[in-house]
C-alpha cells in the first residue's frame, strides 16, 4: 500500500537520553523518556513494526529492562512511542547506553532502523576516609596489621588515591616498617582497600609510639577524611 504520494512511508527511530535518575522502592526503577518513530509520510493504512532492545554498556536487568513488542501507526498517523525503564542505583559510574532495534514492519519499509539510548549518570562521586589504627606490639620480631581505607559508598569507576606515610615518635625500620608512599586502587564494587604494615617488636619499656598517614590526589572520589595516626601500643 503506497502513502499519500504513492510512495511506501519510511520507518525511523531516533536516539535518546535519559537521567538515571534515584533508586525507587524496592526494584529501583525510573522511566526512560518515549522512544520516537516516526515515519517519513502518512499512511492510510496501518502501519506496524517490531522494536527490541539490544544490551551495549548497559546490561538488561543491571542497567535497564528489555524491551520487545510491536508498534502500531494508526492511519493518519505519523509519530508513535517506545518507553521502558532504566534500573537507577547510587554508583558513580560512567554513561551507559544501549540499542533500539527496528524489524518486520508491515505496510512500510525501514529508514533508520536503530537508535541509541544514553544512560546519562546523575550520581556523586563517593568519599574516602582512612582510619587511625592502634596496633599491640609483641615480643621480637614483627606481625602485620593493616591500615584501613574505606569508601562512603561503592563506586562504579576504579578509585585511586595516593597515600605518604611518615614517622612521628614511631620510627620507620626501628619501629614499624610500610611504603613510605603508595596508590590504593578500589575497583567497581568494591567499598574498601588495605594498606599492609608490619609493626616490630622488642623488649624494651617505652611509651606508646606514632607515625602518621596522609591522603592525596583522589581519582573519582573525594577525600572526607584523609589523615589517620597510627599509633603502636
Amino acid at each position: 500500500p503506497a502513502g499519500a504520494a504513492g510512495a511506501v512511508p519510511e520507518v525511523r527511530i531516533a536516539d535518546a537520553r535519559v537521567i538515571e535518575g534515584t533508586p525507587r522502592g524496592s526494584f529501583g526503577r525510573s522511566t526512560f523518556p518515549d522512544v520516537q518513530l516516526r515515519l517519513s509520510e502518512v499512511s492510510p493504512v496501518p502501519i506496524t513494526v517490531d522494536i527490541a532492545t539490544a544490551d551495549g554498556t548497559a546490561v538488561d536487568r543491571s542497567d535497564y529492562r528489555a524491551v520487545t513488542r510491536t508498534v502500531t501507526f494508526a492511519p493518519g498517523q505519523i509519530v508513535a512511542v517506545a518507553g521502558g525503564t532504566v534500573v537507577a542505583d547510587v554508583a558513580d559510574e560512567p554513561d551507559e547506553s544501549f540499542t533500539v532495534n527496528l524489524s518486520n514492519p508491515t505496510n512500510a519499509t525501514i529508514g533508520r532502523g536503530q537508535a541509541v539510548v544514553t544512560i546519562v549518570d546523575d550520581d556523586s562521586p563517593p568519599t574516602i576516609a582512612i582510619a587511625d589504627l592502634r596496633a599491640t606490639e609483641a615480643g621480637p620480631g614483627a606481625a602485620t596489621t593493616t591500615l584501613f581505607v574505606s569508601l562512603s559508598v561503592a563506586s562504579g569507576r576504579d578509585v585511586l588515591v595516593g597515600y605518604t606515610i611518615a614517622d612521628g615518635t614511631a620510627r620507620q625500620a626501628a619501629d614499624y616498617v610500610a611504603p613510605t608512599s603508595g596508590t590504593v586502587t578500589i575497583p567497581p564494587g568494591a567499598t574498601s582497600r588495605r594498606i599492609p604494615v608490619s609493626i616490630i617488636g622488642d623488649l624494651v619499656p617505652e611509651s606508646d609510639e606514632q607515625f602518621s598517614v596522609t591522603l592525596s590526589d583522589p581519582a573519582n572520589a573525594t577525600i572526607l577524611d584523609g589523615t589517620a595516626t597510627a599509633t603502636i601500643v
